[in-house]
């Protein structure tokens, strides 16, 4: 009998550039083992300052693998706290994030992170911060960025081709789809499983939800380098 596909399966191949684990750890040796640090006591307090949902978090470090590989978001297994950020270094953006308590949850494979800001009366954002002095909003709370990502593995070209401009991020993933469609068809089965498995939200209109929360809407932080300058949109 032929064994049951599985999701990690269908996941061995990505649109995103990911590769083997090798090929992983060439392009970017900040993924070695060891290479991040760790938080201490005083940094587990301010860690205590943002309401990370944890049993999404615990939900997301189950399908860690297929996040990382098909989708170029690599769940944290600890969330990394601001003095992480606060100095250049060799494999981290240098940066921090004003009126606002912030963790980083995650990381892509060159080296940008993504940070969930708690904000006032509760609200939340979810950033991507990368190694080019670009910041953006890809989703209000953490759950609705990850279901972006995932709608959306080719976000960030939707931003970066389409000046903002909505009509232009349709046509784009429309032919981003196609691509998907004739090289990696193994995405879609997966995007289903993680919608279910990790109780993703049901989005109608993906590629309008990420227009109204990084084009749109206004940015609700700033994120400045220790140099003194502002970090800009993708847009």
């Amino acid at each position: 009998m032929p064994r049951q596909s599985t999701l990690q399966d269908r996941t061995n191949r990505s649109p995103c550039g990911r590769g083997t684990e090798t090929t992983r750890n060439r392009r970017n040796p900040w993924l070695a083992r060891g290479a991040l640090p760790t938080a201490g006591p005083a940094a587990m307090c301010r860690l205590a300052m943002v309401a990370l949902d944890e049993s999404l978090h615990r939900r997301l470090l189950e399908v860690r693998e297929v996040l990382m590989y098909s989708f170029d978001f690599e769940v944290l297994v600890e969330p990394l706290d601001p003095e992480s950020f606060g100095a250049p270094s060799r494999w981290l953006p240098a940066f921090r994030v004003i009126d606002a308590d912030w963790v980083a949850v995650g990381r892509d494979a060159m080296g940008g992170v993504f940070v969930l800001c708690e904000l006032t009366q509760g609200r939340q954002c979810c950033l991507h911060v990368d190694t080019q002095g670009h910041a953006v909003v890809v989703g209000r709370t953490l759950r609705e960025a990850v279901t972006l990502i995932v709608l959306l593995p080719y976000w960030r070209e939707l931003l970066t081709e389409s000046a903002g401009d909505l009509t232009t991020m349709h046509r784009v993933a429309a032919a981003q789809e196609q691509e998907i469609a004739l090289d990696f068809p193994q995405i879609p089965a997966a995007r289903a499983d993680l919608l279910n498995s990790v109780q993703l939200e049901r989005v109608v209109d993906p590629v309008a939800r990420l227009h109204e929360v990084a084009v749109r809407a206004p940015a609700p932080v700033s994120v400045m380098s220790p140099h003194g300058w502002q970090y800009q949109s993708l847009v």
